[in-house]
């Protein structure tokens, strides 16, 4: 079972509107490579938890955000010859991801350092700091509002 570093599983991150179920947690990439999704969490994390108390108008619900590729294909590249960036995501916490990726030689080279230099640093330490390692068969909800 894969490490999950969002709130809830990513198919929480849609709404219902007009009585079809859209949103970026539906996006066909999540399944497709593993680790995009907490890969993406790493510079979204904020962005994506504002959405699980979505209140505006549904048709505005975002169905992905401008980073989406960027984390799937950083979750695509190499971290080694046996493993990518998104092997890693799916196993490991956002804090010992962080310490393999600040560790490699290449790593102002991947996509979101790459891309986002100070950006994804200091959204990817905040989230980072503000995980919580449930065990794997931990399920989590919201229940009142208070989480």
């Amino acid at each position: 079972m894969s490490k999950l570093w969002t709130e809830l599983p990513t198919k929480a991150y849609s709404i219902n509107f007009n009585g079809q179920q859209v949103g970026i947690g539906l996006a066909l990439i999540w399944d497709a490579v593993p680790g995009a999704w907490n890969i993406l969490s790493l510079l979204m994390g904020p962005d994506l938890e504002d959405l699980l108390a979505w209140d505006k108008d549904p048709g505005d619900f975002p169905v992905d955000f401008g980073a989406m590729p960027y984390a799937a294909a950083m979750a695509l590249q190499r971290a080694s010859a046996e493993q990518t960036w998104g092997d890693l995501a799916a196993t490991l916490t956002p804090a010992q991801f962080l310490k393999a990726l600040k560790e490699h030689p290449d790593r102002d080279k991947m996509i979101l350092p790459a891309m986002f230099p100070n950006e994804f640093w200091k959204r990817a330490e905040a989230k980072a700091a503000s995980y919580h390692n449930y065990p794997d068969n931990v399920v989590r909800g919201h229940f009142g509002g208070v989480h």
